[in-house]
């Protein structure tokens, strides 16, 4: 979860970017290209739009895109990094004349995400997400503010695979929604998923509804009031079935890839 959570914020981010140098920069005549070019530039990776692309201005500044397909650096066996059925976001329209962006809502629906450790150790994420985390990006597409009212994520999957060990994390049916981003405060979050493992093999329903934190200077995401509903299966075991429901508080360190948890209740 903590490498979708990263991957997923690093992708955010960039298509807010270029939302926002599209509208200073509109085009009626080359829109779509306009926006994939944008990413591209921030994100380094070739971007196309099939579908169609829907835009109105009142009462809000409102862009849906459908069918967006981020390809793979090289070296990856997939071509394809992500694809997004549909990105739908709401802007409000006078913050944007002191060049701040105040979204509504972010919509992401049918996102397809293929994480991919290759033979010589390398993440197909890594650049990507270093590229939301530079200080220069805000500054660099014209934005004085940024608000995100919250997330919406549905029916997506997000699929890892280690090509020198075969070991393969799948999450499918995949939901995730967040109320509004408040720096500073913790960020309502509830999260569903089927996650399955091929290594050892198992399989898990998994519930969670959080206030999370993340702090970059050390890399730790902050899980207050962790509510956490597992239904798992695990076959050629001793428990082919367990259920268990847990209120903690939990803390997970992406530089010594741990986690700790506290102040835990089992139900």
């Amino acid at each position: 979860m903590k490498t979708f959570l990263k991957v997923f914020a690093g992708m955010i981010v960039l298509f807010v970017i270029a939302i926002a140098g599209f509208i200073y920069t509109f085009d009626a005549n080359k829109y779509k290209e306009e926006i994939a070019e944008l990413v591209e530039s921030v994100s380094d990776r070739p971007v196309s739009i099939a579908g169609d692309m829907d835009i109105s201005l009142y009462p809000w500044i409102g862009i849906k895109i459908n069918d967006v397909t981020i390809e793979n650096a090289d070296g990856f066996s997939n071509k394809t990094f992500a694809t997004i059925g549909q990105f739908d976001v709401k802007i409000k329209m006078l913050p944007l004349l002191q060049k701040r962006l105040d979204i509504d809502k972010l919509v992401l629906h049918r996102l397809v995400l293929e994480l991919e450790t290759n033979a010589a150790g390398e993440k197909n994420w890594s650049d990507f997400a270093g590229a939301s985390e530079n200080d220069n990006v805000k500054s660099e597409s014209g934005l004085t503010g940024l608000t995100i009212g919250g997330i919406d994520l549905a029916d997506s999957r997000v699929t890892w695979v280690d090509v020198n060990t075969g070991k393969q994390l799948i999450l499918s049916n995949l939901s995730l929604s967040t109320q509004a981003m408040t720096k500073g405060q913790p960020l309502p979050l509830e999260f569903k998923a089927l996650v399955q493992s091929n290594q050892p093999e198992w399989q898990a329903a998994v519930n969670a509804k959080t206030r999370l934190e993340f702090n970059q200077d050390s890399a730790i995401f902050d899980a207050k009031d962790l509510k956490l509903t597992v239904k798992a299966l695990l076959p050629n075991t001793a428990m082919e079935k367990v259920t268990l429901a847990m209120i903690a508080d939990s803390k997970i360190d992406l530089q010594t890839r741990s986690a700790k948890l506290s102040n835990a209740r089992i139900g």
